[in-house]
C-alpha cells in the first residue's frame, strides 16, 4: 500500500472518481439507445461491451478509496480514461461508422476530458481519441465526403475551448488563492498565511531535523511617520520594509505582515547564532528608513510548537525594545517610488472584454470551417452555402472587433445578444439548405448548446439551450430523412455535454465567487480589507456619478493600540481589532462599508451620508468604543472636502490627525489649582 499523504490520496480519489463517473455514466446513457435500435446489427455486441464497461466504472467507483491507496493509484484513472475512448471509438465501430448516430463518440469523448483535465493530459487523450475516430473513419461505414474533416475541426474548436477555459479558471483561481494570503497593502504574506507556513515549516523540521527560525520585527518610529507625515507615508514606509525584507531573505524563506507595524520572517536551516546574524542583517538593512526592534526564537533550541517560537520570539523582541533605549528621532518617510506593485485586481470590464472577443474568435472559426467544407466538397447550393458562411464568419469578426465597446455597457451587450440570436439563425439556413441534421454543417448549430453551458449564467443557458434543441428537433423532423434515433442520440450527446460543461462552469464560478470575496477581506477581523474596501469606494463613487447623492468617509485610528500590544501581547491585541470591528458593523447601515485598512487604521464608507450626519456618526462611534479604547476621527463628504477618491482620503486623514492632536493638548494642559 502506499505512504502517500492524506491530502495526496484525497486528490487522487477525486480524479479516480472523475474517471469512472465518467465511464459509468457514457456507458448508462448507451443502455436506452441499443434497446431502440435493438433490430440494427451488432446489438448484441455492443450491449456486451457496454454492460462489462459498465461494471467496470461503477466497481472502480465503489472502490475509489482503496484505488486511491495503491502505489500504482496514479495510473488508474488514465487507464479508465483510455478505456472510456478505446469503448467509444469500438462503439463507433459497431454501430455503422462516423456517419451512424454513435459516431461522433470519440470526440464527444476527448470534450469531455478536456474540462476535467490538464492541457498536457488533454493532448494525450487528444491524440488517442483522435487517432480511434480517424481508425473508425478508414474501417467503419461510409461517410459522406469531408465529414471525417468537419467533424474534426468543429470537436476541435470544441475541445480545445473547453481545455481552454478550464485552464484559465485554474489559473483564476491559483492567482485568487495567492492574493487571499497576501497583505494587500505590501504583497507580504498575511497573518493567517504567515501563521499556516510557521506550522508547516516547524511539521517539516520535525521530520527532517533541519532547524527553523521564526524572526519577528517591530517598527519602532512608524507612530511618529504617520503622526507627522499622514497615513500615505506611513503606507509607502510599509511598503518599502516589506520589500526590503522580501529580498533580504531566500526565496525558499518567507516574509509577513503580522500588524500594522509588525512584520515576522521564518528561515529555514541556520544555528541559533546565525539566525541572530541574520536579524542583525535584516534590522540594518531597515535602518536608513525606519528603526527596528527584534526578537527570534529557533526550533529545537528555544521551542518545539509554532505558538512557543512566537512566545518567545515576542518577548526577545519588547526586551530588544526596552534595553536599546532608542529615543525618538525625526519621522523618515521611504521613497515614494518604485516601492512595491500593488496586488492588482481582475478588472471585470476586462474579463468581460476578452468573454466576448472569443465569442467571436469561435463564431468567425465556425462559419469559416463550413464555409471551407462547402467550397471543398462540392455541396449542393454551394455558392448560397458559401455566402452565409462568409456573412457569419464576418459577423464574427465583427464582434472581435468591437468586443471593447460591447464589454463597456448594458446596450453594448444587448447588441451582442441580438448579434449572437442572427448567427444562430444563419446557421439554421445554412443547415437546412445542406440537407437538415445528417449534414456536417448542423455541428454548427450544435456546438453552441455546450458553449453556452460552460460560460452563461443558468438564467441563460437553460432557455437558449432548450431553443437550440427545438430548433435541431425541428429541422430533424421537417427536412430529409433522418432516422429519429439518430437526432435523439445526437441530441442525448450534446446535452450530456452540455450538462458536464454547465457543471464544470457553475462549480468554477461558485470557486471564483469564493475566492474574490476571501481576496477583499481581511483574514484578522473579517472586514473589508484595503483592496476591498477601495473597490467599493470606486463602485460608489460610479454609483454617485449616476445618480447625484451625499457620499461621506470616515477614517478611524485607535489611540495607544501600540501600548495594548506591547503590555498585553498580539492576542490581546487582535482580540480588541476584532471587536472593534463587531462594534463598527454593528454601528453602520447594511449598505455602508467597513474595512480595515491597517493595523489600528479602520474605514467607514457612509452613501447617503451628509457632512453634518458623517460627523454625528463618527462621535457616536468614538462613544460606542470608548469603553475600551479612545480613537481619534476624520471625516470628508464629496463635492465639500474633496472631488474624487484620493482627495477624500487625504481632507479625512488631515481631520483624523488634526483630532488627534487637539485630544493630545487636552491630556497634555496643566490643569489650573
Amino acid at each position: 500500500m502506499s505512504s502517500r499523504k492524506p491530502d495526496g490520496r484525497r486528490k487522487v480519489a477525486l480524479v479516480i472518481r472523475r474517471a469512472a463517473i465518467g465511464l459509468s455514466a457514457s456507458m448508462a446513457l448507451t443502455v436506452p439507445y441499443l434497446w431502440g435500435t435493438w433490430e440494427d446489427a451488432n446489438r448484441p455486441q455492443m450491449l456486451i461491451l457496454t454492460a462489462s464497461l459498465l461494471v467496470v466504472g461503477l466497481a472502480a467507483l465503489v472502490a475509489v478509496l482503496r484505488l486511491s491507496r495503491l502505489r500504482a493509484s496514479v495510473v488508474v484513472a488514465p487507464s479508465l480514461s483510455f478505456l472510456t475512448l478505446a469503448a467509444f471509438a469500438a462503439l463507433a465501430y459497431l454501430d455503422g461508422g462516423i456517419a451512424s448516430p454513435l459516431g461522433t463518440l470519440p470526440l464527444a469523448g476527448i470534450t469531455l476530458l478536456a474540462i476535467v483535465v490538464s492541457w498536457r493530459w488533454f493532448l494525450v487523450y487528444g491524440a488517442v481519441g483522435l487517432g480511434g475516430y480517424l481508425v473508425v473513419a478508414m474501417v467503419g461505414g461510409p461517410a459522406p465526403p469531408g465529414h471525417a474533416v468537419a467533424y474534426t475541426a468543429g470537436f476541435a474548436m470544441l475541445a480545445g475551448v473547453c481545455s481552454f477555459h478550464a485552464h484559465s479558471l485554474r489559473s483564476m483561481r491559483s492567482r485568487l488563492a495567492a492574493m487571499a494570503d497576501l497583505d494587500p497593502l505590501t504583497g507580504c504574506l498575511n497573518r493567517g498565511a504567515f501563521d499556516r507556513r510557521v506550522a508547516q515549516e516547524v511539521a517539516r523540521a520535525a521530520r527532517s531535523g533541519q532547524p527553523v527560525t521564526v524572526v519577528l520585527f517591530d517598527l519602532d518610529d512608524f507612530k511618529e511617520t504617520n503622526d507627522a507625515l499622514g497615513h500615505g507615508a506611513g503606507d509607502e514606509l510599509l511598503r518599502w520594509t516589506g520589500q526590503t525584507l522580501k529580498a533580504g531573505v531566500r526565496t525558499h524563506d518567507a516574509v509577513g505582515r503580522v500588524g500594522g507595524d509588525e512584520f515576522a520572517a521564518v528561515l529555514t536551516g541556520g544555528t541559533p547564532g546565525q539566525a541572530a546574524a541574520v536579524s542583525e542583517r535584516l534590522r540594518n538593512l531597515l535602518a536608513d528608513h525606519v528603526r527596528s526592534s527584534v526578537g527570534y526564537a529557533t526550533y529545537p533550541t528555544d521551542g518545539v510548537g509554532p505558538d512557543e517560537l512566537r512566545r518567545i520570539a515576542d518577548e526577545r523582541l519588547y526586551a530588544d525594545k526596552v534595553s536599546s533605549g532608542r529615543s525618538a528621532r525625526e519621522p523618515v518617510a521611504a521613497p515614494a517610488e518604485g516601492s512595491v506593485t500593488r496586488t492588482p485586481a481582475v478588472a471585470r470590464t476586462e474579463r468581460q472584454r476578452h468573454a466576448v472577443a472569443q465569442m467571436g474568435w469561435l463564431s468567425a472559426f465556425s462559419f469559416a470551417v463550413g464555409a471551407y467544407y462547402v467550397a471543398a466538397f462540392d455541396r449542393p447550393q454551394a455558392t448560397v452555402l458559401l455566402v452565409l458562411a462568409l456573412v457569419g464568419a464576418a459577423i464574427g469578426l465583427g464582434v472581435v472587433l468591437s468586443a471593447g465597446r460591447m464589454a463597456q455597457s448594458r446596450r453594448g451587450l444587448r447588441y451582442l445578444n441580438a448579434v449572437t440570436v442572427l448567427e444562430v439563425v444563419l446557421c439554421a439556413v445554412i443547415v437546412v439548405r445542406d440537407g437538415g441534421v445528417e449534414s456536417p454543417t448542423s455541428l454548427g448549430l450544435l456546438n453552441t448548446i455546450p458553449l453556452i453551458a460552460l460560460s452563461a449564467p443558468l438564467r441563460i443557458a437553460i432557455p437558449a439551450i432548450g431553443a437550440l434543441s427545438v430548433v435541431y428537433v425541428a429541422i430533424g423532423a421537417t427536412i430529409g430523412s433522418p432516422e429519429p434515433w439518430f437526432v435523439g442520440a445526437t441530441m442525448m450527446i450534446f446535452l450530456a455535454l452540455a450538462v458536464a460543461c454547465g457543471t464544470h462552469g457553475r462549480y468554477a464560478a461558485l470557486q471564483r465567487r469564493r475566492l474574490t470575496a476571501l481576496s477583499r477581506t481581511d483574514a484578522l477581523t473579517g472586514a473589508l480589507n484595503r483592496r476591498g474596501f477601495d473597490e467599493q469606494f470606486t463602485a460608489a463613487l460610479s454609483r454617485v456619478a449616476r445618480t447625484p447623492a451625499p457620499l461621506s468617509l470616515l477614517l478611524l485610528d485607535l489611540d495607544d493600540f501600540k501600548a495594548v500590544n506591547d503590555t498585553h501581547g498580539h492576542a490581546a491585541g487582535d482580540e480588541l481589532l476584532r471587536w472593534v470591528t463587531d462594534r463598527l458593523t454593528a454601528a453602520v447601515r447594511a449598505g455602508d462599508g467597513v474595512g480595515r485598512l491597517g493595523g489600528d487604521e479602520f474605514a467607514v464608507l457612509l452613501p447617503d451620508c451628509s457632512a453634518a450626519d458623517a460627523a454625528r456618526q463618527a462621535e457616536r462611534i468614538r462613544d460606542l468604543l470608548g469603553a475600551r479604547i479612545g480613537c481619534s476621527t476624520g471625516t470628508a463628504t464629496l463635492g465639500v472636502d474633496g472631488g474624487d477618491q484620493e482627495e477624500l482620503y487625504l481632507h479625512a486623514d488631515r481631520a483624523l490627525y488634526e483630532h488627534k492632536a487637539q485630544a493630545r493638548r487636552r491630556v497634555e494642559a496643566p490643569v489650573e489649582r
